[in-house]
């Protein structure tokens, strides 16, 4: 598993890449680089499934 890291607004926003080579984005690290609230953007992600599943495989919200 392979991490790059890249600077977004002055917040840090890691891609992950794994195994299987996927790339894998934090929903938190988006939510604190675009200064929107970590539970909002992970509900309104959920909520919206349907209109992710053309630009990704999965989609898994950790709680941190």
């Amino acid at each position: 598993m392979n991490m790059a890291l890249e600077i977004f607004r002055d917040k840090t926003v890691r891609f992950i890449r794994n195994d299987g080579n996927e790339i894998w984005v934090p929903v938190n690290d988006v939510a604190d680089a675009i200064g929107y609230d970590r539970e909002v953007l992970r509900r309104l992600v959920h909520r919206n499934m349907d209109l992710f599943k053309n630009y990704c495989s999965l989609v898994i919200i950790v709680l941190e």
